[in-house]
C-alpha cells in the first residue's frame, strides 16, 4: 500500500487570542494569521531513566516526567495585514496595559498545520519575539517563540479555521527608519524577550498548572561602517512601515560592546546593546503606533 506524505507548503500557522487582558485588546478570539516559512512545534515527553541495582546490568525503569510544549515561528516577513502595535504589545505584555491582573502576558492557541492535519499548542505565551533585516536582502522578518501548557491538541478545546492566503507586498527596506539616531546601518536585529515559566504542581497530570510570566528585557545589535558619524548609547527609535500604519519602537538601551575586526574586505563594527532604562526601571521598549 503506498504512503501518502503531506506537503508542509500547504500549510499554514496561526494564533487565537483565549485569555489575558481585554481592556486595551486585541478582543478574545482574535485570529493572527501570517506568511511564514518554517513552523517547529515540540512537545516532549521528558522521560527520565533511573539508574537502579539489577541483575540485568541495564537500564530497566522509565518515568514520564510534566510536558513542557513549545513552538518556535521562523522568518514571517512583516506585513501590514496583521503587524501593528497591538499586535506587539499583546504578543510581548509590551507595557502594564497588557499584562493581566497576575501580571502575565495575553494567552494564545497556536494552530500548526502540515498541509493534511491541524495540531493545536493551548495556553500558550509569547516568550520571545525577534526582528531582523540585512540592506541588500531588504525584507523585515520576525521569529516568535512560544511555550504551551498543552501541545499537540492534547487540550481540544480551541479551534482555527482555515485562513486564506496572506499575498501581496511584504515590507522591504524603505520600510524602516532609525529616526536619526542611528546611521549607515547594514543590518539589524531586534529581540524583545518576556521569559515564561512552567508553574509543575503535583496536581496528577503531565500539564503544567500555568505559564507565569517574567520581566520584559531584550537586545539590540546592528553592523555598520567604522566610520559611521552617529552610534548611540542610551536611545535608539525604530520605525517600521508607513506613516498611519507604521509600528514605533523607542528603546533605551545601555552599550555593550563595539567590536571590529580587521579583514582583506571592507571593514564592518558590530555593536551590541542591551535593552534597559537605566534612569527609572521602567520597560525599556516603548511600543506605539506612528
Amino acid at each position: 500500500m503506498a504512503v501518502q506524505q503531506s506537503k508542509g507548503f500547504l500549510g499554514w500557522a496561526a494564533v487565537k487570542k483565549t485569555g489575558g487582558q481585554t481592556s486595551t485588546g486585541p478582543a478574545l478570539a482574535t485570529i493572527y494569521s501570517f506568511p511564514i516559512a518554517a513552523v517547529n512545534p515540540r512537545n516532549p515527553v521528558n522521560t527520565s531513566y533511573a539508574s537502579v541495582i539489577n541483575a540485568a546490568g541495564a537500564l530497566s525503569l522509565k518515568t514520564a516526567g510534566k510536558k513542557t510544549p513549545s513552538v518556535s515561528l521562523r522568518s514571517i516577513p512583516l506585513k501590514s495585514s496583521f503587524f501593528t502595535n497591538i499586535f506587539l504589545l499583546s504578543m510581548i505584555g509590551g507595557s502594564t496595559s497588557y499584562l493581566d491582573t497576575n501580571n502575565n502576558s495575553d494567552e494564545y492557541c497556536v494552530g500548526v498545520n502540515n498541509g493534511s492535519s491541524t495540531r493545536y499548542y493551548e495556553l500558550a505565551k509569547c516568550s520571545q519575539v525577534s526582528f531582523y533585516q540585512t540592506a541588500p536582502g531588504g525584507p523585515i522578518n520576525m521569529d516568535m517563540d512560544w511555550l504551551a501548557v498543552y501541545g499537540d491538541s492534547e487540550l481540544g478545546t480551541t479551534t482555527i479555521a482555515t485562513p486564506s492566503t496572506d499575498a501581496g507586498s511584504t515590507y522591504d527596506i524603505t520600510k524602516t527608519d532609525f529616526n536619526s539616531t542611528l546611521d549607515a546601518v547594514y543590518s539589524w536585529r531586534l529581540t524583545l524577550m518576556r521569559p515564561q515559566a512552567y508553574q509543575f504542581e503535583c496536581d496528577g497530570t503531565q500539564y503544567s498548572d500555568t505559564l507565569q510570566s517574567g520581566m520584559i528585557g531584550g537586545t539590540f545589535s546592528y553592523t555598520t561602517s567604522p566610520l559611521s558619524a552617529t552610534v548611540a548609547t542610551t536611545d535608539i527609535t525604530i520605525k517600521l512601515g508607513t506613516a498611519g500604519s507604521g509600528v514605533q519602537l523607542a528603546l533605551k538601551v545601555n552599550l555593550d560592546e563595539k567590536a571590529e575586526d580587521v579583514v582583506s574586505a571592507l571593514g564592518t563594527r558590530s555593536i551590541t546593546y542591551t535593552l534597559i532604562n537605566s534612569s527609572t526601571g521602567a520597560y525599556p521598549a516603548t511600543i506605539t503606533s506612528f
